[in-house]
């Protein structure tokens, strides 16, 4: 039920993004929000969401155009002051978490990458060491089960069996990759085969040092997050609140009629900003 629902919300995605970038404004628009982190998600995910990140960029700013429509329409019918403002948070949230989707899901990759770089690195040069074929030691990382990367693995193994070349696989899955320590661990072995301890150490210890930087940054996003939930759970219902009073509404059962979807806004928020990471740094 879940993989249903998962793979209909990334059908609804790339369909909302293909048919706004057929928008020649939108797709202007689009190209002036598209970042680097964008490129490299789309790039990942080429195979899985087959989008690119100008879709991506004009479907966040069709998003923002069409719940503004919608909320304009309701405001002329309706008259209600309160409309405005609540479809402005309304089209920021949704185009910042249609924008954010697949950032997020490379970001959690490269968490759970992060985590076992080390060991990754230590069996590859292990399996390197012994036989000196770098489809040997492919093979021999894709039998460790470690979480995305033995995956990926066991995928180049089949194209190698299909005739293509080993190296190139590899080195064209660790560009396209999130875990930049991963990226320049492997590149750096396939291309420097003759291999001392002294080498096998340095690598070990960037692993282990990029590992803190990711926790460090990991946390900091959580503290920031934890401040927005706080100050939507705490300051929006109160200017709201505040507003609909001023303008006169405050016997009005507008106020029961914002409650639910009030409710609904910090659900979302709890499920996108204070989401679980896996226990990626859970050691």
């Amino acid at each position: 039920m879940v993989s249903t629902g998962n793979r209909r919300l990334k059908m609804l995605y790339t369909a909302l993004s293909s048919r706004f970038y057929k928008i020649p404004l939108f797709k202007k628009l689009g190209s002036y929000i598209i970042s680097n982190k964008l490129i490299s998600a789309c790039a990942y995910y080429q195979e899985k969401y087959n989008i690119k990140p100008e879709e991506v960029a004009a479907g966040c700013i069709g998003l923002i155009f069409t719940i503004t429509l919608m909320g304009g329409i309701t405001f002329l019918t309706t008259g209600f002051l309160i409309i405005p403002p609540i479809t402005s948070i309304s089209a920021m949230i949704s185009a910042a978490l249609f924008y954010y989707k697949i950032i997020g899901e490379y970001e959690n990759e490269a968490r759970k990458i992060s985590k076992y770089v080390d060991h990754i690195t230590q069996d590859f040069i292990f399996a390197l060491k012994s036989s000196a074929s770098i489809f040997n030691a492919i093979k021999y990382v894709a039998k460790a089960d470690y979480p995305v990367i033995s995956n990926k693995f066991k995928e180049i193994i089949y194209k190698i069996n299909l005739g293509e070349n080993p190296s190139q696989l590899l080195e064209e899955f660790m560009e396209k990759q999130p875990s930049k320590t991963l990226r320049c661990n492997l590149l750096s072995l396939i291309k420097n085969q003759e291999l001392d301890h002294a080498y096998e150490n340095l690598l070990g210890v960037e692993a282990q040092r990029h590992l803190r930087e990711e926790y460090e940054n990991f946390t900091m996003q959580l503290e920031n997050k934890i401040m927005i939930t706080a100050a939507s759970s705490v300051f929006l219902p109160l200017i709201i609140g505040l507003g609909l009073i001023f303008w006169g509404f405050g016997e009005s059962p507008l106020f029961l009629i914002l409650i639910p979807l009030y409710l609904v806004l910090i659900v979302l928020l709890k499920k996108k900003l204070l989401k679980p990471r896996d226990e990626v740094f859970e050691n």
